[in-house]
């Protein structure tokens, strides 16, 4: 899969895009267990700083570090540091709950950050005194529940005009509840509520956004044969019945998370993307799940 920046001054930049661990210290209702509970453990730091200082690519390195929650890995800001003393860019998703001491020591190694504001964990002063206090140029994610939408807003009002440097985008919830059954539906928002977060988006243009080049962040396994949606639904539990031509859908199979683009019915023929860290623990159950009606790896 190529994707590119629609804005072509940033055809130069290469993403790096690293989810570092599993682990985080919320528990958000919306969030399935397999990207909480820490069964990925933690990176070796010899291994995270070695592959750092050997990339080496003849464009604009970008890092963009997720987790998990991040910013409790022990060497977090050792990354950081080493990322920036190979002049590269560095940038990283976290929910904010460190300290704004922390942000402040982090800050001199990170050119942005996104952070996602949790309801139930979150306290709209202390992400105003994070960014104030760090001076990172900040996006917050925030997340819209329907019970909870008016505060939402209020709360996103507030950090806005409290803080001098941060942007506000609205983020839907979709289910991600149970890590067997990812639907990514939307869950259920009324009118009201829809037409405002409309309104909200329809007031960014395209120009604000890019496309990024995710390819080098994934792996990516093409599967083609008669027995191709039996296969799938061997480890997947979607309806595969319902998938038609050049659609796609995100679930797990066997427990990792992946996107499945069917590319043709006849044959039957798939494109699945995971994570590059999942891509052999993936590429193995496929394999399994093909014994019974035999395969031909390309």
């Amino acid at each position: 899969m190529k994707l590119g920046y629609k804005d072509i001054t940033k055809n130069d930049w290469f993403l790096v895009s690293w989810t570092l661990s599993n682990k985080c210290n919320y528990r958000c209702e919306y969030c399935p267990d397999i990207l909480h509970n820490g069964s990925t453990g933690q990176p070796r730091w010899e291994t995270v700083e070695r592959f750092i200082k050997n990339l080496k690519v003849n464009k604009d390195v970008c890092f963009r570090i997720s987790g998990g929650e991040p910013t409790y890995w022990k060497h977090f800001i050792d990354m950081a540091e080493c990322v920036k003393e190979q002049g590269h860019k560095f940038s990283f998703v976290s929910n904010g709950s460190q300290s704004p001491e922390y942000f402040k020591r982090i800050a001199p190694y990170t050119d942005a950050m996104m952070l996602s504001y949790h309801k139930a964990y979150a306290d709209p002063d202390h992400f105003i005194k994070v960014i104030n206090e760090s001076k990172i140029t900040t996006v917050i994610n925030m997340m819209l529940l329907p019970d909870d939408f008016d505060e939402a807003f209020s709360i996103s009002e507030k950090i806005f005009s409290s803080t001098a440097n941060a942007t506000i985008w609205p983020k839907v919830i979709v289910d991600k509840t149970y890590s067997d059954n990812i639907t990514n539906e939307v869950v259920t928002y009324t009118d009201k509520q829809k037409d405002l977060i409309k309104n909200v988006v329809d007031k960014f243009k395209d120009t604000d956004f890019a496309v990024t080049d995710l390819s080098h962040s994934r792996a990516i396994i093409e599967i083609e044969g008669n027995d191709t949606i039996e296969v799938l639904k061997k480890g997947c539990p979607f309806n595969f019945d319902t998938l038609d031509k050049n659609n796609s859908i995100n679930s797990t199979y066997n427990g990792i998370a992946f996107t499945v683009d069917r590319l043709s019915d006849n044959p039957n023929k798939v494109r699945i993307f995971a994570l590059r860290s999942f891509g052999e623990s993936l590429y193995h159950s496929i394999t399994d799940a093909s014994l019974e009606f035999g395969f031909e790896t390309i």
